[in-house]
């Protein structure tokens, strides 16, 4: 099931394009480990980054639930960084802004402590 506009219902939307409001959690971690290594991992007390290809962890919008149970494991996740390039046209900026909020909306809302990763 891909990820949808249920996934935010309730959320707080913010800005000129309604973008999910996520505050932040003030937390500084010690520890990172990227997303595509941290399905096979069994050292939880770190905190998961998506600071790697996009297409390295798409399959966390396409199926966010496969994931929430291991994300969970984790001290907290720093939410997605899907790709903002300044060639890039406006419209999928905003659509990728779009997803990394609502996936660490989501997220939050789950109860995976998160640091919301907020670009420009």
């Amino acid at each position: 099931m891909m990820f949808s506009r249920h996934g935010c219902r309730r959320a707080q939307f913010d800005g000129k394009y309604e973008f999910p409001f996520i505050s932040d959690s003030g937390i500084i971690p010690e520890k990172l480990l990227p997303f595509d290594k941290a399905m096979a991992n069994k050292d939880y007390a770190q905190w998961v980054h998506f600071y790697i290809h996009d297409r390295d962890f798409e399959r966390i919008w396409n199926h966010p639930n496969k994931y929430l149970e291991i994300l969970k494991r984790y001290e907290g996740v720093i939410t997605p960084d899907f790709s903002l390039y300044r060639d890039m046209p406006l419209s999928m900026q905003i659509w990728n802004t779009y997803r990394n909020r609502a996936i660490g909306y989501w997220m939050k809302k789950n109860g995976v402590p998160i640091i919301p990763n907020f670009m420009g």
